[in-house]
């Protein structure tokens, strides 16, 4: 299930998710070398230059700024053109909503948090940009929860494509099933803590932005989904307890007065009265 398009495009152009884009292809250009080595007296096929292999974070002894550097890192042709493909995808509305400056930083922290996410749970070496590309998409679920993503699937000989609401898709197929779920069956060495780090922190940050009112809430968003549930389950609990707001005895009377026509013309000045 492959994601190609979603019902809504910026509205202006999002010049900082093409330059992360175009920066982790040209880093993957210049430190891609897949050759063999030896270690613990077996043939391993190492993915990177030698002076690239500093760059990757390792939980065991990090430097601060390996938590930036690895997210730059690609072990493979399918790794680059999947995790930008994704970051095509989901980024340049993140980008529309945050602005340039504000998406830059949000991407770092997310690529900071996703590898905090795995050095706390692992000890091997970890590269890629799929921890940052997860708080991008984290944030597209809580800004964007209801547009359409157009999803090509393929089952067998098979094949279709079909619209399914944002919040569904990158919920149940992208955390759910994808790093949670899949992992109990899969061998593969893939950082699915950091995956998930990163959603999380993609969520929960824009969601903060969102109710200090640094992010201009649309009326579309999850946070005003929240909002407008929470607001319908005070109503339920008062109407639980016996409130009912359109009952005639919460009304006050209103003490109309009459005047004929005699003295509505001799009155100076005409009372106007309201309901109360």
């Amino acid at each position: 299930m492959i994601p190609i398009r979603t019902s809504i495009s910026p509205r202006q152009t999002p010049y900082a998710n093409y330059l992360l884009i175009a920066a982790n292809v040209v880093i993957f250009l210049l430190t891609f070398w897949p050759h063999e080595v030896f270690m613990d007296g077996r043939r391993m096929l190492e993915p990177l230059r030698p002076a690239a292999q500093q760059f990757m974070l390792s939980p065991d002894r990090p430097y601060i700024w390996q938590f930036v550097t690895y997210a730059f890192l690609h072990g493979g042709w399918m790794h680059i053109i999947g995790n930008m493909y994704f970051l095509f995808m989901f980024g340049n509305n993140v980008n529309d909503r945050l602005g340039n400056v504000g998406y830059l930083c949000f991407y770092f922290a997310g690529a900071v948090f996703s590898g905090i996410g795995h050095s706390l749970l692992h000890t091997s070496p970890v590269l890629g940009a799929s921890g940052a590309v997860a708080a991008v998409t984290g944030a597209y679920l809580v800004l964007f929860p209801n547009t359409l993503i157009t999803v090509f699937f393929m089952f067998f000989y098979f094949w279709d494509t079909f619209e399914i609401r944002a919040l569904y898709f990158i919920a149940f197929k992208l955390i759910f099933w994808d790093n949670i779920f899949e992992p109990k069956f899969s061998s593969q060495a893939i950082a699915y803590d950091a995956h998930l780090a990163g959603y999380f922190f993609g969520m929960l940050a824009v969601l903060a932005l969102l109710g200090v009112r640094l992010i201009d809430s649309g009326g579309v968003d999850m946070w005003s989904m929240i909002r407008q549930w929470n607001r319908r389950r005070v109503f339920k609990d008062a109407v639980s307890d016996g409130y009912d707001p359109f009952s005639p005895q919460l009304r006050k009377p209103v003490n109309a007065q009459v005047k004929t026509a005699t003295e509505a013309e001799d009155s100076p000045e005409i009372d106007y009265y309201r309901e109360q």
